[in-house]
């Protein structure tokens, strides 16, 4: 008897916190998108943006360390104006978030861009670049050119999602236009190109690292995405058979 009544009391809790997520934490969470993580977001760009200094763009020492300090610093402005901007004008979801993971793993995966902060806090030997001296005067051009693409394939496809862009798992407007009939996560393509160049300009065990596990986040918050959608949507069901997640496949420039 006594664990029956444990059972139904545990199953009531259950249900007392489901209906707090779902009727308060859910609904509150584009909130705090909005107007407290694009602000966040925002704020880091700005000071990113503070230690860019175009004058070492050019000249002679082109190729020097404090060039690769300043498109560093370029490349994460971008980033992180991008995602503050469209959080702030996004639109209020049909669906939101149903459970902790749709909220937990997202908010991880944007935070972690503070993971970079904390480089210069490991032991030199994490920060010793793996390229040779020789090869980091073209490699650093290389890198420039990536951070320029990657921001603008991430731009592409949030011009076509528009103010259906958010931070959480929830469901808004499913887009299947523009970038999206190449791949189905076009902002993260982007990203990848902008990882690259930031690797190629600090290729150490500690960007490795960080990158690496970041990469992992993105891949997580894309599957928990995608499983939310294919629940809402046929058309998406049908899409994701047909469409590559991060590169496009052969098939999708001849429809």
């Amino acid at each position: 008897m006594n664990l029956y009544w444990h059972h139904a009391a545990a199953k009531r809790r259950a249900k007392a916190i489901y209906y707090l997520f779902y009727r308060h934490l859910g609904p509150s969470a584009f909130y705090i998108e909005k107007y407290m993580l694009s602000i966040l977001y925002l704020y880091f760009s700005w000071i990113e943006g503070r230690q860019v200094h175009f004058s070492s763009l050019v000249g002679t020492h082109a190729a020097g360390q404090e060039f690769v300090a300043v498109v560093t610093h370029l490349i994460l402005f971008l980033l992180q104006f991008l995602i503050g901007f469209l959080l702030l004008f996004s639109r209020r979801p049909f669906v939101h978030p149903r459970n902790l993971s749709e909220i937990v793993i997202p908010l991880a995966t944007m935070l972690f861009f503070l993971a970079y902060k904390i480089i210069p806090w490991f032991p030199e030997s994490w920060r010793i670049s793996l390229f040779s001296a020789a090869a980091h005067s073209g490699v650093t051009r290389i890198a420039l050119v990536l951070g320029l693409i990657g921001p603008a394939i991430s731009t592409w496809g949030v011009i076509y999602l528009g103010r259906s862009f958010g931070l959480f798992v929830a469901v808004r407007n499913v887009v299947l236009r523009g970038p999206y009939r190449f791949v189905r996560h076009p902002i993260y393509l982007g990203y990848l190109f902008i990882w690259t160049a930031y690797l190629l300009l600090n290729f150490f065990p500690a960007v490795v690292l960080i990158i690496s596990v970041h990469a992992i986040l993105f891949v997580w918050r894309a599957h928990l995405e995608e499983q939310r959608l294919v629940e809402a949507s046929e058309a998406y069901q049908a899409y994701i058979t047909r469409t590559g997640a991060i590169f496009p496949r052969l098939s999708s420039f001849h429809r």
